[in-house]
């Protein structure tokens, strides 16, 4: 060996030592990194070097754009996938995104002038007394292939979607009116096509809805102090109690609590607003149960006809001379259009709808526990409404005349303005069967 080799030998040998302490060093660091990933603790990542992490893993799940997962997957941003399919649920995907389990979306709920964003659900409730008010879209190119479900809630205000920003169309309209009065709609699904346009998918009708787009008044009596009796619905139908309370009178109802009528003052009045004046055609349910203390005679149940002709109907059951009679009658007996027997028996639960149907010659139908009374009788003569302004009155006529007030339970009373069909009356009795 020459000099100058051994010269090199000895530097090598020199150099071994630092560079086995660096890899020392560098698998402690490792063994350190690799154990944390295997027991336990959050790592958390900062790719941009801002001092900030952006990225993290956690006992809860992995974190995209937010270092506090909430869910196993938890990305807060957007998220792109090129190629591929994505199973939420399950091991094996059958279509690009395969969800194995619910789906949520975002939702909005909106009552002022608003610019949509990324909520893909929209609650439009419009103020009782604010007036209408305008959902503007996004430019439909900026965001293509999104979705809006938008639902008008509230008051008969109208809630109107506009694409009129840089001349946008929905379906070659620049906007479209949502209400939810009986003539026009209260349901819009739109999907952005890109460039200016949006394209409707799906809008309901709100002249065939049996749903709560057409339920203007509902008492369900579920509660369990005061003298008020709330309308459900929201509109504003609600009813004072007179002579009783719900503290010293609520009961054991069909669907939740119910009411109990004493059957010699007690009553409910409602002040009926302009949303129900002259329906037609409609639907009116409950359920009741007569007491068998309850007095002989005429036994009023409803009343909006105020006994005076034109204007609205009344209900009673009348058990005279051993029968057992229902009666549905317009404009002060005037108008006679509907009548069924032996609707009730004593102290037993039974749930009633009447059906008045302007498109069959003003044919009043009654349902018993949720099937057709064909014993019913149809009436001649057109009342001036099926439904008023006037009064809305439980348990007894509004004006006080001598005839017997309800005695017993109700529950789970509705008010639809459309005539329902058997299958859905026969949905409502199950409610509480």
């Amino acid at each position: 060996m020459n000099g100058r080799q051994q010269q090199c030998k000895d530097r090598g040998a020199g150099a071994g030592l630092p560079l086995l302490i660096l890899a020392l060093s560098l698998a402690a660091s490792f063994s350190w990194l690799f154990g944390d990933i295997v027991s336990s603790g959050n790592i958390k990542f900062d790719p941009s070097n801002s001092g900030t992490p952006s990225y993290a893993v956690t006992t809860t799940g992995l974190g995209i754009g937010t270092t506090t997962p909430s869910t196993n997957l938890h990305v807060q941003g957007n998220a792109y996938i090129q190629s591929g399919n994505v199973t939420l649920g399950t091991s094996s995907a059958n279509s690009t995104l395969h969800v194995q389990g619910t789906l949520g979306f975002g939702t909005q709920t909106v009552s002022a002038n608003t610019t949509l964003s990324g909520n893909s659900v929209v609650l439009a409730d419009t103020p009782t007394a604010g007036g209408n008010i305008v959902l503007q879209l996004p430019t439909a190119s900026s965001v293509t292939g999104r979705q809006y479900m938008i639902k008008k809630l509230g008051s008969s205000y109208t809630a109107t979607v506009s694409a009129g920003n840089n001349g946008g169309l929905i379906d070659d309209m620049g906007e479209v009116g949502l209400t939810t009065s009986a003539v026009g709609y209260s349901f819009l699904n739109i999907i952005s096509g890109g460039g200016n346009q949006w394209y409707i998918n799906a809008m309901s009708d709100n002249g065939t809805l049996s749903s709560s787009d057409n339920l203007v008044a509902w008492w369900t009596l579920n509660e369990s102090s005061g003298n008020l009796a709330t309308d459900a619905t929201g509109r504003g139908h609600t009813g004072g109690l007179y002579n009783f309370t719900f503290a010293n009178n609520a009961a054991t109802g069909k669907v939740g609590g119910g009411l109990t009528f004493d059957g010699v003052d007690d009553k409910i009045h409602v002040d009926m607003q302009s949303d129900v004046d002259n329906i037609s055609p409609m639907t009116l349910c409950f359920w009741a149960k007569q007491s068998n203390g309850a007095p002989v005679g005429v036994d009023v149940m409803f009343d909006n006809a105020n006994c005076t002709a034109g204007n609205g109907f009344y209900i009673y059951n009348n058990t005279t001379g051993g029968g057992n009679t229902f009666l549905w009658a317009f404009d002060a007996a005037t108008v006679f259009t509907g009548s069924s027997a032996t609707i009730f028996t004593a102290n037993t639960w039974v749930h009633v709808a009447l059906v008045f149907d302007t498109s069959a010659t003003n044919e009043v139908l009654v349902y018993k526990n949720g099937v057709l009374n064909t014993s019913s009788a149809t009436g001649s003569g057109t009342p001036t409404k099926a439904i008023s302004t006037n009064r809305f009155t439980i348990g007894s006529f509004t004006n006080n005349i001598a005839y017997n007030r309800f005695g017993g339970v109700m529950d789970d009373i509705r008010i639809y303005r459309k005539a329902l069909s058997a299958a859905k009356i026969f949905q409502i009795y199950e409610l509480g069967r």
